[in-house]
């Protein structure tokens, strides 16, 4: 995988967005690094990615998709209690990394394949659709266990890459392109 290491960079920095305690500056932060992350993939491909294209794959949902009073409490009770409950802001920079590294491993197939830059609308559906099928609330995850789908190609070199492998395995990044690249197959 040409951009493992990218992957790694900036899924662990958009993980750690989460402890900035100020609202709505860490979901800024946490977007700014996925971008960063797409950047980075086309420079490890050898490819320029326009800012317009790279906002169009932002677009792309993230999975875990509550209903709105369901995501409100769930909200409020997260604010409230972070800090009584520092495991929640560890779960929270667990899942940032987690989703930021799969939609890395995502992007990192199209360009793969060719997808990008030219059909980033496309991309960013598919990508839309798996995130939404595929990805859990990691509290959601530990009380159904872990599935383990890890990516064959994923070498750990240092313990920022393990960390990230594991991540990648306990999300079934392997799963999660299949179907990602299946749904980009069926798309016209």
């Amino acid at each position: 995988m040409k951009g493992y290491d990218v992957i790694v960079r900036w899924s662990i920095l958009a993980g750690l967005c989460s402890l900035v305690p100020v609202p709505f500056l860490d979901a800024w932060l946490e977007r700014r690094c996925r971008a960063h992350l797409y950047a980075g993939l086309a420079r490890a491909h050898g490819v320029t990615f326009p800012t317009v294209q790279s906002d169009v794959l932002l677009a792309a949902p993230d999975g875990w998709m509550p209903g709105c009073v369901a995501g409100l409490v769930y909200m409020l009770v997260k604010k409230i209690f972070r800090t009584v409950f520092f495991f929640l802001t560890l779960v929270d920079v667990a899942h940032g990394a987690a989703v930021t590294a799969l939609r890395g491993v995502l992007v990192e197939a199209a360009f793969a394949r060719g997808l990008l830059p030219g059909d980033a609308e496309r991309v960013r559906d598919a990508m839309g659709e798996t995130l939404l099928a595929e990805s859990r609330h990691p509290l959601l995850r530990l009380a159904r266990g872990l599935p383990r789908a890890a990516l064959p190609e994923v070498s750990a070199v240092a313990v920022h890459h393990t960390l990230v492998a594991w991540l990648l395995a306990v999300e079934g990044a392997a799963t999660a392109r299949d179907v990602f690249l299946a749904r980009l197959e069926a798309r016209p």
